[in-house]
């Protein structure tokens, strides 16, 4: 390879074959753009962390949407935004690099310059759909035929049919289960209608347990990411999982039940998904989340058909009523909204709650709504009128979990209880969990099966009131060890992965550079060892075809580096990653060994200062036993009665 300072040196003393150097420069320059085209899927979660909260369909500000790549080609109602092959022309471009008003973000600083460059790069590309692609244009010239979707034959239980076109892909079944590192939060819950099945969120996977023996039956195959939601179908038929990365992307899976098979995949967010429900027909999906927005999804087309607005902050729960007809969405302020999702029209806005509407069940007639939020009251509404209908204190602090039995209400909340009503104000039960309650479900069988902070699941049975199990999911025994081995395994691999970057980009020597030139049979002979003057020298002299060939040989010869450069990068890291990962788990394990120190060394404090005042008891008795067996008639029993009242205070 030729240095700058050779080039130079060249250019001075032999103007021809700094010409021909320069054509080389040329060629490699365009050569390697070409082998390096940045494409949309580099660029992608580009514009979803620092453009989309502004500018997606729900808030086009600037009437601009880039959540797509469709929509970035459209511009906005001023025109273009990006034109292909030319950055300095292309507002997306300048307006980030701070070239030209208005800068992108406002009032903020410049976005980091390595993710300024992949957009510079990715429209001088021709704003390439695939990375590694040629660019758009010639993209749409030979694309592929569009996937063919399949028919999916659903049988019901009645013997009738229905058909819904999903795109092929290809199904995995159920995975095995995950072991915790340590204890989660359960965040995500939900039993199956007729079946002894349950779907629980936990560590990215979506894990399939039996609510009566507390069997791990297996996880669904889910892309890596976060697991926000799980929901069985009003058929029993699928487990959809919401899963993706907060602030990014997040889509809905649905999986057969009965092989683990993925059905189809529905949705394209930029947030977390947090809420989500299917109609009871299945052929619609509403979801909603920190968007404040619910989307309605067609299944068949996966296409949004509403999008529906009027919350003003997140949206915790959705659901359909149980005929069809109806659906509710609550949110983070206290917004209560019932909609018809055939066409999109607000039915009822339902005004009462002070704080967070965290959770929505329907009586089976579909007339009746029940909401739970963060000010602890259970709520009814009558749906024929849109009034509340009744209002009364679940005694679990703020509300997590609300479902409707064939005769109660069980509710869960933040104090660790689970209360159970036949009718408003009569409690009929109460459970005590170790930790605050997350979520709560209803199995077929009416067991209520809820999830709370520490990780553990109860199971309990509603007929007498009493817990039938806990569940746990199942957590490394030698966590530690495990994670300790990992943090090793990635600081060698790092370490040696350093090694070898040092070595592929090793600086020049001092010495003269040499570059070998390889020779056609035409040639007389081959230049072995040339000085940098006998070099240039004999690149001038060189016919064409002599040049060409040259040229090739150098160039594949740098492109090879290159690419060994790359996947060292590449690999460096990705382990970067890793060890990154490993250290925040490490950190938190330590936290959480470092609490559970202190609460063992308050228990312990805690017993001591009992076994004293049992001590100090059992002084008391033995004296008073000692005055009355002797017989004493000067025994006064209130004495005695008084000290020993004192001392079981």
């Amino acid at each position: 390879m030729l240095t700058q300072e050779y080039t130079w040196q060249a250019t001075r003393s032999h103007p021809k074959a700094a010409f021909l150097l320069a054509i080389l420069v040329a060629i490699v320059s365009r050569s390697g753009s070409a082998e390096e085209v940045v494409g949309y899927d580099q660029v992608r979660d580009i514009f979803r962390k620092r453009c989309v909260t502004c500018h997606n369909p729900d808030e086009l500000r600037g009437d601009l949407d880039l959540k797509d790549l469709s929509a970035i080609k459209a511009g906005s109602s001023s025109g273009q935004v990006v034109v292909a092959g030319d950055p300095s022309a292309s507002l997306l471009y300048t307006s980030v690099a701070h070239l030209e008003d208005p800068v992108m973000p406002p009032n903020s600083r410049q976005i980091p310059a390595r993710e300024q460059d992949l957009i510079r790069r990715w429209i001088e590309g021709g704003l390439a759909e695939r990375s590694g692609t040629a660019p758009a244009g010639r993209l749409e010239q030979n694309a592929a035929s569009p996937v063919e979707p399949i028919t999916i034959t659903m049988e019901s239980e009645a013997a009738d049919h229905r058909l819904l076109s999903f795109p092929a892909e290809a199904h995995e079944g159920w995975v095995a289960v995950r072991d915790l590192l340590r204890s989660a939060p359960i965040t995500a819950l939900d039993a199956h209608p007729s079946r002894d099945l349950a779907a629980v969120a936990s560590a990215g996977q979506a894990v399939l347990f039996s609510p009566l023996t507390g069997n791990m039956l297996g996880a669904a195959a889910t892309p890596a990411g976060d697991v926000t939601a799980v929901r069985f179908s009003r058929d029993g038929k699928l487990l959809l999982v919401a899963s993706g990365t907060a602030g990014l992307a997040s889509s809905v899976y649905a999986f057969d039940v009965q092989s683990g098979m993925q059905v189809w995949k529905v949705g394209d967010e930029t947030d977390s998904i947090l809420a989500m429900d299917l109609s009871p027909d299945g052929n619609l999906l509403a979801i909603g989340g920190p968007t404040k927005t619910v989307r309605l999804y067609e299944v068949s087309s996966g296409k949004v058909i509403h999008s529906l607005k009027k919350h003003t902050d997140w949206i915790l729960d959705v659901r359909f009523s149980p005929d069809g007809l109806l659906l509710a969405s609550g949110d983070r302020f206290g917004g209560l909204f019932v909609w018809e999702p055939r066409n999109g029209s607000l039915f009822h806005a339902l005004r009462d709650h002070a704080g967070g509407v965290n959770s929505l069940c329907w009586d089976v007639d579909s007339e009746t709504l029940l909401s739970g939020g963060e000010d602890g009251d259970i709520r009814t509404w009558n749906l024929h009128h849109g009034e509340r209908t009744s209002r009364w204190t679940a005694d679990v602090g703020a509300i997590l979990g609300l479902v409707r039995g064939s005769n109660f209400v069980a509710a869960a909340g933040r104090t660790g209880r689970v209360t159970l009503w036949r009718q408003p104000e009569q409690m009929a039960a109460e459970f005590i969990l170790p930790g605050q309650a997350e979520v709560l479900a209803l199995s077929d069988g009416e067991q209520i099966i809820v999830g709370d902070a520490t990780g553990q699941i109860a199971v309990l049975s509603e007929d007498n009131s009493a817990k039938i199990r806990n569940i746990q999911l199942p957590v490394s025994p030698n966590a530690k060890e495990l994670l300790a081995a990992r943090l090793e395994k990635a600081e060698r691999d790092y370490l040696q992965n350093l090694a070898a970057l040092a070595k592929n980009s090793s600086p020049v020597s001092d010495q003269e550079p040499s570059v070998d030139i390889s020779m056609q049979p035409a040639m007389a002979e081959p230049i072995a060892q040339p000085s940098p003057s006998a070099t240039l020298d004999a690149m001038a002299s060189l016919d064409a075809d002599s040049l060409q060939t040259w040229l090739e040989n150098d160039l594949a010869a740098s492109q090879e580096e290159s690419q060994r450069l790359q996947d060292s990068l590449r690999a460096s890291n990705e382990m970067l990653a890793r060890l990154a990962a490993s250290s925040v788990q490490l950190i938190e394990l330590m936290q959480q060994l470092s609490e559970d120190q202190a609460e063992l060394a308050q228990h312990i404090a805690t017993q001591t200062q009992m076994l004293q005042r049992l001590q100090q008891r059992t002084a008391q008795l033995e004296r008073a036993t000692t005055r009355i067996t002797n017989g004493s008639n000067q025994i006064d029993f209130r004495e005695v009665l008084s000290e020993l009242s004192a001392t079981r205070r």
